[in-house]
């Protein structure tokens, strides 16, 4: 079982970050959160065939070595005692035998994330059986042309080959005799011998398997000497689609008296240089190229005033290449990032990305554009890891990858020891200053009377927030037309922490299709006895919208309070929640004399989702460097 873990130490204080693969609970160790070499494929499982249902072996290598490698069927975890892991030097092997008929793949998973292999289909051999609908036929040639004895052959897998039959006995090839990859049979500078009965034979290469056509072609040579214009008897598709990096092989025949001249010219351009030539009439064309692509004429002429063309077109399929893998990248925890993805083919390619190897799902937070790039709103420690982007077409898939590392965002602990000698997840003022505040102001949130029909506003200037009676609801139009409610936070559930700090616990209702932004606490000291009654302010933290829980620091010792919680939604429209309890803080708690505890216990900051584990991640900061024991 694979366990890592993390921690950070900075200048001004030691913040912990324990990521623990915890499956069937077992034990956790801590290490460094960087590793070395990115994790990644040497070997991936391709695509395989099974012959009569014997097993076949899947295997797939990583480096580096020190992972836990896991077998997937159409989707699903395959079982540990059906597969088999284990390490080579740098490496991780990992192997699956199996007769499931699907699409496999691996995924091995590390301190630093997960990477999914790219897909095998393992599929059944076979070889279907001829037409039913074919029928005998005669073939007649003259004398030194070429003759084609087709083949109509069966659909396989692997691909057919074919053998002939001619009198009932095993044709015996010879150089005038050319088996095409299409099956068909050429015999050039056909002779009077050549004449007979030949009957096609369909073959699995892999299984051996073997189909006889129920039907004959009868081939009759006949010597002339009589003109006769050129006439094609076997032409190419005129529309041929080969995939990039195949072999090519556009068959042509013609038949005519003189025997007619074959060549082949490519509209507009020349034939490929170096990777084209012809025999007996076929252009073969290997490793095709994109640049491949056109129109190619198959010319067979007597003389200058008689002559044939035939026209074919090649189109170029291209496998998906990823031109633009998106990159590492270090970001800090609320921050926005977008990786990069680029990929060429034809046809069309579709991009999909994958976290840790699970599919991206896509959010207002989370937007996969039209170019293929990811953008990642607000990250979150949960975010990090490693992202495959797969570019796939009816011709293939290819993938780039990169890892994502999200770090804590800093702590400023640089205030007075005594009057805050605790934890807190936010910047400090100093003390005797409003909490939370600083120089930038806070967000005024407008009040929308009951039954109003107005859109509420919210805006940025350093001003208090008016009251709201707890019964208030806004009520907006979504982009449909349809109306939402918009619900405000529960009551804040408020616990002392210290003399001068206090933490805040919410929950919040769903919202329907409007998603919070963020929320904002507010808070407003109680003075009793007094006329003048004080008024709302806001902290100027924006908190997460995952985030159900707050830590109020710099309070007045002493004082009562009382808080709120204020969500502001993705159209600008804030609700604000009931307010709590009065909660004050007298004094009482030692700050000098013995050493004490933290005034915090560590906080789970999030929770996550692996393949095969869970993540649990918590934070404890200290003021000084202290051992701490987990």
């Amino acid at each position: 079982m694979m366990t890592s873990s993390s921690f950070r130490l900075s200048v001004n204080g030691l913040a912990f970050v324990l990521c623990c693969f915890a499956v069937l609970l077992e034990v956790c160790e801590l290490a460094l959160f960087s590793s070395g070499l990115p994790l990644h494929f040497v070997i991936e499982p391709r695509s395989v065939f099974l012959s009569h249902g014997s097993p076949e072996v899947l295997d797939c290598a990583v480096e580096p070595g020190n992972v836990d490698i896991r077998w997937y069927f159409n989707g699903s975890l395959i079982t540990p005692d059906q597969q088999e892991s284990k390490g080579s030097g740098d490496r991780h092997l990992g192997f699956i035998s199996t007769t499931q008929l699907g699409y496999f793949y691996c995924v091995a998973n590390s301190s630093g994330g997960a990477v999914r292999s790219l897909p095998a289909l393992v599929s059944s051999a076979y070889l279907s059986n001829f037409s039913d609908a074919l029928a005998d036929r005669t073939i007649e040639v003259i004398a030194n042309n070429t003759a084609v004895i087709p083949c109509a052959t069966p659909i396989g897998q692997p691909s057919t080959i074919t053998e002939f039959e001619v009198n009932s006995t095993a044709l015996l090839l010879t150089d005038r005799h050319l088996i095409l990859p299409s099956g068909n049979l050429q015999v050039v500078n056909a002779r009077a011998e050549d004449s007979g009965v030949y009957r096609c034979i369909a073959v699995n290469p892999l299984t051996g398997d073997r189909r006889s056509a129920p039907t004959v072609v009868t081939l009759e040579v006949k010597e002339s000497t009589k003109f006769s214009r050129p006439r094609f008897v076997w032409t190419p598709h005129s529309h041929l689609e080969v995939v990039q990096g195949r072999n090519l092989t556009l068959e042509c025949a013609v038949e005519g008296w003189p025997v007619p001249l074959l060549t082949w010219k490519r509209y507009g351009g020349v034939l490929p240089a170096g990777r084209s030539a012809t025999m007996w009439g076929n252009l073969m064309i290997s490793r095709v190229r994109k640049s491949d692509e056109g129109t190619y004429i198959c010319q067979a002429e007597v003389n200058a005033t008689h002559s044939q063309d035939y026209v074919a077109f090649i189109d170029v399929l291209e496998p998906p290449v990823v031109t633009l893998s998106p990159s590492d990248q270090n970001v800090t925890q609320f921050d926005s990032v977008t990786l990069a993805c680029l990929a060429s083919g034809s046809p069309k390619i579709s991009i999909t990305w994958y976290h840790n190897a699970l599919p991206v799902v896509t959010s207002q937070q989370v937007i996969i554009s039209s170019n293929g790039s990811l953008t990642l709103h607000n990250v979150q420690l949960r975010d990090s890891g490693i992202y495959q982007c797969f570019a796939e077409n009816s011709v293939g898939v290819a993938y780039g990858s990169s890892r994502l590392r999200i770090g804590v965002r800093e702590m400023d602990l640089d205030f007075d020891p005594v009057l805050h000698d605790g934890t807190q997840n936010v910047a400090p003022s100093s003390y005797g200053q409003p909490p939370g505040r600083s120089s930038g102001g806070s967000r005024k949130l407008k009040k929308l009377p009951k039954n109003s029909s107005s859109r509420p506003r919210s805006t940025s200037s350093p001003d208090v927030v008016t009251d709201y009676a707890d019964s208030t609801r806004v009520s907006v139009e979504e982009e449909d037309g349809a109306p939402a409610t918009l619900l405000p936070p529960s009551k804040p559930v408020v616990t002392r922490t210290s003399d001068v700090s206090v933490r805040l616990n919410w929950t919040v209702v769903q919202n329907g299709s409007l998603p919070v932004v963020f929320f904002k606490v507010q808070y407003k000291e109680i003075i009793s006895g007094g006329k003048k009654k004080n008024r709302w302010e806001t902290l100027d933290e924006e908190i997460p919208p995952l985030s159900r829980s707050y830590e109020v620091l710099s309070l007045k010792s002493g004082a009562v309070y009382q808080f709120r919680i204020a969500a502001v939604y993705s159209n600008h429209d804030n609700k604000i929640g009931p307010i709590s309890d009065r909660v004050s803080l007298k004094t009482g708690l030692p700050t000098s004399g013995r050493s004490r505890a933290p005034v915090s216990s560590p906080m789970i900051v999030d929770i996550q989702e692996n393949i095969t584990s869970f993540i649990v991640i918590w934070q404890v900061v200290l003021k000084s460097s202290v051992l701490v024991y987990f």
